[in-house]
């Protein structure tokens, strides 16, 4: 719907490179980022991964974080915006926001309008008719999904996630342990997913390995994410990682509870009838 995506995309090496300050390799292995709300180091919104559209009331800033390699458009990273306006339409594929500064007002067919403040966290399905009424200031955390495959029927609404799941629903355990529970609030014919999940203290002996990325906002406790190469990273409240798909790491934490968004998964392989 913004028209993020461009001829001359970014690969997942190129990223990683910049955000460490390393130099570009023929192959980078995938590594967990951390999202930072003024860009990779604290820099700003620059370098090779960003890119400036328009000036004034109409300008609007985009660096990518992630950008799959898999040809499907799936990317996410940073955008902001002073007064981003489009009419009403369907989106082309889902999109997941969590704001950090400022405001969204999305309008739709029937009339409504809402409007979303920092803090917030919504999901736009594909073909769901939105009209972006005006941003104030806004800057975000953002992933675009599932622009391929089949489109689905009807207009779906737009999704505000909740710390405790819908109202009077909350969350559900999951078995068969109930050691974790969760809401989930979005799924799609492409494998993605997205909702509200719980576990109580928990340390994983194995790394593990998906074949999809996942982008975590952590909402309670403290998780450390480690990778084989000895690496780790601690979360807390507040923190935003993204597990490029590909990327071995296990995960320790006391009770914690998370966003998630999975995203870019790798098509389930075609079995024979025989």
């Amino acid at each position: 719907m913004r028209k993020r995506f461009t001829q001359n995309l970014w690969i997942l090496a190129s990223l990683l490179a910049s955000a460490t300050g390393s130099q570009l390799v023929a192959q980078v292995a995938p590594s967990i980022i951390r999202y930072e709300p003024n860009g990779p180091g604290g820099k700003g919104l620059v370098g090779p991964n960003a890119k400036d559209e328009g000036s004034g009331d109409k300008k609007t800033t985009v660096l990518f974080y992630y950008q799959s390699t898999s040809g499907n458009k799936d990317a996410s990273g940073i955008w902001e915006a002073v007064n981003y306006r489009t009419p009403l339409e369907k989106t082309k594929q889902t999109e997941f926001i969590h704001l950090l500064r400022g405001s969204i007002t999305l309008g739709y067919r029937d009339g409504r309008e809402e409007t979303f403040k920092a803090g917030d966290n919504l999901l736009i399905p594909r073909g769901a008719e939105v009209a972006w009424k005006g941003t104030k200031n806004v800057r975000e955390y953002w992933i675009e999904f599932d622009a391929a495959g089949p489109e689905p029927e009807g207009s779906p609404a737009v999704v505000k996630l909740e710390h405790d799941g819908p109202a009077n629903k909350g969350l559900e355990p999951i078995p068969p342990k109930g050691r974790a529970k969760e809401h989930k609030y979005y799924s799609s014919v492409q494998g993605s997913s997205s909702g509200v999940w719980e576990t109580e203290p928990y340390t994983v002996d194995k790394f593990h390995t998906p074949n999809y990325c996942e982008l975590m906002v952590f909402l309670d406790g403290t998780v450390t994410l480690s990778t084989p190469d000895g690496k780790s990273q601690t979360f807390k409240t507040g923190d935003v990682a993204l597990v490029p798909k590909g990327t071995a790491y296990k995960w320790s934490s006391d009770r914690a509870r998370k966003f998630w968004v999975s995203f870019d998964r790798d098509p389930a392989p075609v079995t024979s009838s025989k």
